[in-house]
């Protein structure tokens, strides 16, 4: 990609995806800082185009992905000072990724679409099953750890709810466009029928984003 001849021979569709391509690129070999500048420059340039909507959409999901990753690191089995912040940076990343995919389904593209709803699926399913094993805070008596874990378990609760959600959306995505037959769609099926069978019939919450 770095050898590409960046010239004006180069159709506008064309520098667009070169753009994303190599920040992409360099995102997935670990030039983190890098690699986002590229793509959110080059997001910003083709924005209000139609051209290189595919593109656009898999540099999305990278941001995405690289977004979900950095909040799977943020380990719930840590100190007790430390497990608040950890807490809140993750939920904040979970949203930030929500973001991402909320401008994935502004662009149509129905593979980068459905694979945005299944990792946000497994995201929230990863964080709910944190937020349970999460240990209580030293020193409390046994009826207060007792309430402490009845309260874990309600907040994990709504995220695996959320989990749930994120697979019926995908599934019904995939349904609307008629593209049942992509992995990610097969997918999305198996994950939202797993987590029915463990949590009973789809609750209602707030949904994800639309």
């Amino acid at each position: 990609l770095k050898k590409i001849p960046r010239g004006g021979a180069l159709e506008l569709s064309d520098r667009y995806k070169l753009d994303l391509a190599l920040g992409v690129s360099w995102l997935r070999v670990g030039k983190i800082r890098r690699g986002k500048t590229h793509i959110i420059e080059a997001l910003n340039a083709s924005e209000g185009s139609n051209k290189a909507g595919f593109m656009r959409a898999l540099a999305l999901h990278a941001l995405l992905e690289h977004t979900l990753a950095m909040a799977a690191r943020l380990d719930l089995q840590v100190r007790e000072k430390r497990q608040p912040e950890h807490l809140y940076q993750r939920a904040a990343l979970v949203r930030e990724a929500e973001d991402h995919l909320r401008r994935i389904m502004q662009l149509g593209e129905i593979h980068w679409m459905l694979q945005g709803w299944l990792d946000l699926g497994d995201a929230y399913t990863d964080f709910a099953n944190d937020l349970s094993q999460a240990p209580a805070p030293k020193g409390l008596t046994e009826n207060q750890r007792s309430l402490y874990r009845q309260r874990l378990h309600e907040q994990a609760s709504e995220i695996e709810r959320r989990a749930l959600l994120a697979y019926d959306r995908g599934v019904e995505v995939a349904a609307r466009a008629g593209r049942q037959d992509l992995h990610a769609a097969k997918t999305l099926q198996t994950r939202l029928a797993e987590r029915r069978g463990a949590s009973g019939t789809l609750p209602k919450t707030t949904r994800p984003p639309q």
